[in-house]
């Protein structure tokens, strides 16, 4: 069991080691992120550095301003998109937490 436990703390380790020099190579945009996914690869080991490379890093933008086509496809989202989105979000929200929150009102 004790050698099942060291190899657990090795591969966490490596795994910190892993997440942390690519954040330092990509920092985070919110600052304590930096510190966090770090001490996430500590304790999930592998499945860490799947989290932050699936969730953690930033995507890098291919962006050239022109389609294949060399017509330009510069746009940005209307104010009214962005306003439906943040009510979808909302929504959705409201219908999770509800349940839970009438489950609290009713002890």
């Amino acid at each position: 069991m004790e050698t099942i436990s060291y190899i657990a703390i090795i591969i966490g380790i490596l795994s910190a080691i892993v997440i942390l020099l690519d954040v330092f190579i990509n920092p985070q945009q919110m600052k304590i992120m930096n510190i966090v996914w770090p001490i996430n690869g500590l304790y999930l080991g592998p499945f860490g550095i799947w989290a932050y490379w699936k969730i953690g890093r930033e995507k890098k933008k291919q962006h050239s301003g022109e389609t294949s086509n060399g017509k330009s496809h510069h746009h940005s989202e209307s104010k009214h998109e962005s306003k439906k989105r943040g009510k979808t979000l909302l929504a959705k929200c409201f219908c999770f937490y509800k349940p839970l929150l009438q489950r609290l009102h009713s002890w």
